[in-house]
């Protein structure tokens, strides 16, 4: 869930960005936006990384963009600071999950074997489990950061 939400001020910002009577609406100061524009592709793949390991649709991905994209048109600094907010937020989530995967806590998750997308794109073995996924985009993100 945490992903799909922090994947949407990527893309509305690209849309806005793309359409250029939006981007007037956003002022001067947009050069964050562009530096988002880079992550895209990224953030796309983490997500529907995380689906796959989710074996399961994300249906915040219908209702949250919508919600984000009219706040960004309304208030353009709200859009900027749930970009901050949810990169920071997502860093302090995968660092969690990571010990939590460590102390043991999370044995199903932990023993669970990597999607093939998360093995192909990061070039992983094929005994990788899902914690070295988390580990690899923790890592990207960190990167991104």
């Amino acid at each position: 869930l945490f992903e799909a939400a922090s994947a949407v001020p990527v893309a509305w910002s690209l849309t806005l960005l793309s359409n250029p009577r939006w981007a007037r609406l956003l002022g001067k100061d947009r050069s964050w936006l562009r530096a988002l524009s880079l992550q895209e592709e990224q953030v796309s793949l983490h997500k529907r990384m995380v689906a796959a390991v989710a074996e399961r649709p994300m249906r915040s991905s219908t209702v949250l963009p919508w919600a984000f994209g009219v706040a960004q048109l309304l208030w353009p600094r709200f859009g900027k600071w749930c970009v901050d907010h949810a990169q920071d937020n997502l860093l302090r989530v995968y660092d969690e999950l990571l010990q939590e995967l460590d102390n043991g806590l999370l044995p199903d998750l932990s023993s669970k074997p990597a999607p093939l997308l998360a093995r192909q794109h990061y070039a992983l073995p094929a005994t990788a489990t899902v914690r070295d996924v988390i580990e690899k985009i923790h890592l990207d993100d960190r990167l991104a950061r």
